[in-house]
C-alpha cells in the first residue's frame, strides 16, 4: 500500500476545505461507526456537536425500512464497485425525514466517506413542478409554451 505523507499545511488546507463545504462530509470505520462528521452533516441531522454521533453507528440517523434497504441494495453495490451514489431517506434527532443525495465511497482500510447533500427543496420544487403541470394539462384553454426564439417548447391536449 502506498502512503504519501502530506506536509501539514496541506492537511491544513484540506480540513479547512471540508468544514467550509456546503455538503455533508462523515468518515466511517470499517465497521461503519462514525469519526468524523463536518458542521453541515451535523446539522443537516440536528445535531449540534460531532460528539453526539462519534462513535455511533451509521444507521443512528435511519429508520428501519431505509436500514434494510441500504443492507439489501446499496451496500453490495458498493462493496462491489467501491462507490455508490444515489438517494436514502434519512431521520433527524427530532424524528423528521432527511431527504439526501450521497456518494459512499469505500476505502482501502474499510472505512466510508460519505458526502451527502439536502436535496429536501429540489423535491418540493419537482412535486411543485408536477402539480403545476397536471393543472395546464387539465386546462380547457389552449396553452403553448415558447422560447425566446418564439419556437413552440410545451403544448397541451
Amino acid at each position: 500500500m502506498k502512503k504519501s505523507i502530506l506536509p501539514d499545511t496541506l492537511l491544513d488546507k484540506m480540513k479547512s476545505a471540508v468544514e467550509s463545504s456546503m455538503d455533508g462530509i462523515a468518515l466511517l470505520d470499517a465497521g461503519g461507526n462514525y469519526i468524523y462528521l463536518n458542521d453541515v452533516h451535523l446539522s443537516m441531522f440536528g445535531y449540534s456537536k460531532e460528539e453526539e454521533l462519534i462513535g455511533k453507528s451509521w444507521e443512528t440517523i435511519y429508520g428501519p425500512e431505509e436500514i434494510a434497504r441500504i443492507n439489501a441494495s446499496i451496500f453490495p453495490l458498493l462493496m462491489e464497485q467501491k462507490k455508490w451514489r444515489g438517494e436514502t431517506t434519512g431521520i433527524n434527532k427530532a424524528g423528521l425525514p432527511v431527504f439526501q443525495e450521497i456518494t459512499l465511497t469505500i476505502q482501502e482500510d474499510g472505512g466510508i466517506i460519505c458526502i451527502c447533500r439536502d436535496i429536501e427543496q429540489r423535491l418540493h420544487n419537482q412535486q411543485q413542478m408536477r402539480r403545476h403541470e397536471k393543472i395546464l394539462e387539465q386546462s380547457n384553454s389552449m396553452l403553448i409554451i415558447t422560447n425566446k426564439k418564439r419556437e413552440i417548447t410545451w403544448v397541451n391536449e
